[in-house]
């Protein structure tokens, strides 16, 4: 069962500022959970599942899986269906960008739908793009939003902020 106090805390993180100061995202959904469970970029701190998709989920090195109930799940969901798997992960600190040459980088400045930014996310990742560099400007990589629309991309593309 969860507490009030964590159904707060993962709620929080809901937003950026909450994102910042405890260096946590979520993430939901079967496919991109698995994806950042055998990324070596992204920890999971907390693992939370319904009783139908726990045995979907592997075990992960480290991280004990809570089964909650389906009520329980939608009050931490950011989704209107959840599919009842959320990670709660720390943000990656990517160092400087090693700069290569014969390597293709992607810049972006002012995107501010977090859909746009998550399937560019996720298009980079398909054609092998390492990298992104992002106005300051720029929606933030870990909303909801944008991390549920990399499907898991965000586990193999470093996004990096600047002005």
């Amino acid at each position: 069962m969860l507490s009030k106090g964590k159904i707060k805390k993962i709620n929080s993180l809901k937003e950026k500022k909450s994102r910042q100061i405890s260096q946590l995202f979520t993430i939901e959904g079967i496919k991109s959970v698995k994806e950042i469970a055998i990324s070596t970029s992204i920890s999971i701190k907390e693992l939370y599942t319904t009783p139908e998709t726990h045995s979907q989920i592997p075990e992960i090195e480290g991280v004990i899986s809570q089964i909650i109930t389906k009520e329980e799940f939608e009050k931490i969901s950011s989704q209107s269906t959840p599919e009842g798997v959320l990670a709660v992960c720390a943000i990656p600190q990517y160092t400087e960008i090693n700069w290569q040459k014969d390597t293709l980088y992607i810049a972006l400045d002012n995107v501010r739908d977090p859909g746009n930014l998550g399937t560019i996310v996720r298009l980079a990742d398909w054609f092998g793009v390492q990298d992104i560099i992002c106005t300051s400007s720029t929606v933030d990589l870990y909303n909801p939003k944008t991390v549920q629309s990399t499907m898991g991309s965000i586990a193999r593309v470093r996004v990096h902020y600047t002005d």
